[in-house]
């Protein structure tokens, strides 16, 4: 079934006659996008095709592995969309009463209703999400050329852990450096029994092939699916903030929060540094990424000067990581020194075993200057005491 395309086909054009010159065809009118309707009154009553193939899929769901089903859930939903979009009685409905309407193609509307969460983005589409925790999917559509259109579509696996989705946070969002609308989302696959899972970060684009769009980010993550992940898109910018294992800094004993941050430029996708929600933590974040980020969150006058000093550290802790994959005996601990409303001193101290010596790899405490700027905290200087 194809989920892009509307049921039934257009009249095809007839060919120009064989000895006709092309000089002497007459031009082709240029066809305007129909508009929604806006009829008034109530929505119209679901059509007995949507309700057919949602009933079928509902009842393959649970019998195969095999995205079909979904894909055809996806298929019935954006039927019913497209009759209320055609209609206009959408314009008066806000999310919760758009699921109420789409859910009535179900058997159970009060059952599909459980199962459904949607967004209307306006002119950027809406965005659907179906499932429960054994799988579920990711739908995009937006009105194109006097129809509603199933833009993107994100599958996952029923029975297959590894392959399950399990949204963490979906959203639509508009890069004014991209062409088109994009599909910010945040996924995992569950376990019951652990909050600790592989997580999965994605931007997606149109392609014009819905099941297969285009990637302009994918990566793994490590961390945990039960507080959820948080997105943010500010202009070209996409934030991803999870909580994921402590770093040797960090203030919580088994996990942190920290930030991913991705750009769109020159038609691709970049890192960037991700400032940490606490500032505390800027240090850490410093320190364990390379300069190429790090130097972000440097400020500007203090980057050349700085360099050889994070190179320097950076090394001393990839070698620490490296040295201690089983666990270490060394206590990491920090000091916070206020200097005024928008200046901190953040003292870095390393000590091993019993005695309390300094570790080798991390000799001497280090002071790290930081400044809060325009809402975010840099590094203005990093200081390596003497003794």
């Amino acid at each position: 079934m194809d989920i892009g395309a509307p049921t039934g086909h257009a009249a095809s054009t007839p060919p120009a006659a064989k000895n006709e010159a092309p000089e002497a065809r007459a031009p082709q009118p240029q066809m305007t996008p129909k508009e929604p309707g806006r009829a008034t009154g109530p929505c119209p009553p679901p059509s007995d095709e949507a309700k057919r193939i949602l009933k079928q899929a509902l009842e393959m769901e649970t019998k195969t592995t095999d995205p079909g089903p979904h894909r055809a859930i996806a298929e019935a939903v954006r039927m019913r969309l497209d009759a209320l979009f055609q209609h206009g009685c959408h314009r008066r409905l806000d999310n919760e009463h758009l699921v109420e309407a789409v859910a009535q193609i179900a058997p159970d509307p009060k059952v599909f209703v459980e199962l459904l969460d949607m967004k209307d983005y306006g002119e950027l589409g809406i965005w659907s999400y179906y499932g429960d925790y054994q799988a579920g999917a990711v739908a995009h559509y937006r009105w194109n050329d006097g129809m509603v259109r199933t833009s993107m579509l994100v599958t996952g696996k029923r029975g297959d852990m590894d392959e399950q989705l399990l949204v963490l946070s979906g959203k639509v969002a508009r890069l004014p450096s991209y062409p088109e609308p994009v599909l910010v989302l945040a996924s995992t696959h569950p376990w019951i029994s652990s909050c600790w899972r592989a997580l999965r970060i994605r931007i997606l684009a149109p392609s014009g092939d819905p099941i297969h769009p285009k990637t302009l980010l994918d990566k793994p993550l490590s961390g945990r699916w039960c507080e959820g992940m948080a997105t943010e898109v500010k202009g070209d910018t996409v934030s991803f903030t999870y909580d994921g294992w402590a770093g040797v800094w960090s203030a919580a004993f088994i996990q942190r929060s920290y930030t991913l941050t991705y750009q769109y430029n020159a038609d691709r996708v970049v890192e960037r540094f991700g400032f940490p929600r606490s500032f505390e933590n800027l240090p850490e974040d410093w320190l364990m990424r390379e300069w190429s980020l790090s130097q972000e969150a440097t400020a500007e006058t203090a980057r050349e000067r700085l360099q050889s000093v994070h190179e320097t550290l950076h090394r001393a802790l990839m070698d620490h990581k490296k040295a201690h994959r089983s666990g270490s005996d060394s206590d990491y601990s920090k000091e916070l020194f206020p200097i005024s409303d928008t200046q901190r001193r953040i003292a870095l101290h390393c000590a091993a075993g019993d005695a309390r010596k300094p570790c080798k790899e991390w000799p001497k405490p280090v002071d790290f200057f930081i400044e809060r700027r325009d809402g975010l905290w840099y590094v203005t200087d990093v200081v390596v005491r003497n003794k």
